[in-house]
C-alpha cells in the first residue's frame, strides 16, 4: 500500500495510518510486524492494498481501523488487481465497506495467490529500492524512523 502513498498526498490526503503485515504463505494468515499511525475522528479511511486476493490482509486493517473507533461506513478498500473471492469475503465480514478495484482477475490458485495476477506486488515495486530510495519514501509519508527500520529490514537493505 505504501506505493499508493505519494499518489494520495498529491489528491490531497495528509494522514498515513501504516499497517506493516505481509502473509503467512503456508497459512495464508495475515502477519503484522507492527502498526503506527492517527485516523482522524469522522474522517474517511481508504485501504491501499495493490492485490485484493484472500481478503485476510485486509480484513485484519479494518478490524484494527474499526477497533480504534472507524466506523466501516467510513472505510473505502483500494486495490489495483482482485480476486472475486477476496472482495466477497471482505464484504460477507463487513458489508458497510466500499471496495474499488482496478481490475477483476478470475480466481486465486492453491497458493492463495490472483490467477492471472501479478505476482508479489510489494517484491516487484521495492525490487530496484535503495534503503535510501526507502528513506525518501518514508520521509514523504511522514513514517516515524520504526517503520522506515522496519521496511529496509523486510527488503533486505
Amino acid at each position: 500500500g505504501l506505493s499508493f502513498g505519494p499518489a494520495y498526498q498529491n489528491s490531497g490526503v495528509k494522514g498515513f495510518f501504516h499497517v506493516s503485515s505481509k502473509r503467512d504463505h503456508q497459512t495464508l494468515k495475515n502477519l503484522v510486524d507492527y502498526q503506527e499511525g492517527q485516523v482522524a475522528e469522522g474522517g474517511t479511511v481508504i485501504i491501499a492494498d495493490p492485490m485484493l486476493a484472500t481478503g485476510n490482509t485486509v480484513i485484519d486493517a479494518i478490524e484494527r481501523l474499526v477497533a480504534s473507533g472507524v466506523s466501516p461506513e467510513k472505510i473505502i478498500v483500494n486495490a489495483v488487481v482482485a480476486a472475486p473471492i477476496g472482495i466477497k469475503k471482505v464484504k460477507t465480514y463487513h458489508p458497510g465497506i466500499q471496495v474499488v478495484v482496478g481490475a477483476l482477475d478470475e480466481k486465486l490458485d492453491h497458493r492463495g495467490y490472483i490467477v492471472d495476477g501479478l505476482g508479489d506486488f510489494g517484491d516487484k515495486y521495492f525490487a530496484d529500492f535503495s534503503s535510501e530510495d526507502l528513506g525518501v519514501l518514508s520521509d514523504k509519508l511522514g513514517l516515524i524512523p520504526e517503520s522506515r527500520q522496519q521496511l529496509i529490514k523486510r527488503f533486505g537493505l
